[in-house]
C-alpha cells in the first residue's frame, strides 16, 4: 500500500469536505454577528429606558446619568463599528440591501 497517495486522498477530501463547509461556515459567522447586534440594541434601549426614568426621578443622581449616557454612547458606538464590520465581512449581502 502507497502510503503517499492516500494521505493525497485524505488531503484531498479534506479539502472537499472544507470547500462544501464553507457556506454553512458563513452562515453561521453571519448568524452570530446578527446575535451580537441584536444583543447590543437590547442593550441600547434598556440604558436609554434607564435614563429616561433616572431623570424622571424626584432626587436625580447625575453622576449614575451621566455614566449611563457613557454606556449608551458606547454601546451606540459598538452598534455603528459591528454593523461596519459586519458590511466588510459580507458584501455580497450589503449589495443585495
Amino acid at each position: 500500500m502507497d502510503f503517499n497517495s492516500l494521505r493525497s486522498v485524505l488531503a484531498s477530501s479534506k479539502e472537499k469536505v472544507d470547500e462544501m463547509l464553507a457556506p454553512v461556515r458563513i452562515r453561521l459567522v453571519r448568524a452570530k454577528a446578527d446575535l451580537e447586534i441584536s444583543k447590543l440594541e437590547e442593550k441600547l434601549i434598556t440604558t436609554e429606558r434607564k435614563i429616561v426614568e433616572s431623570v424622571a426621578k424626584k432626587d436625580i443622581d447625575f453622576a449614575a446619568v451621566l455614566k449611563d449616557m457613557d454606556e449608551y454612547d458606547l454601546t451606540n458606538r459598538q452598534i455603528t463599528q459591528m454593523r461596519q464590520l459586519v458590511d466588510g465581512l459580507f458584501p455580497a449581502e450589503k449589495a443585495k440591501k
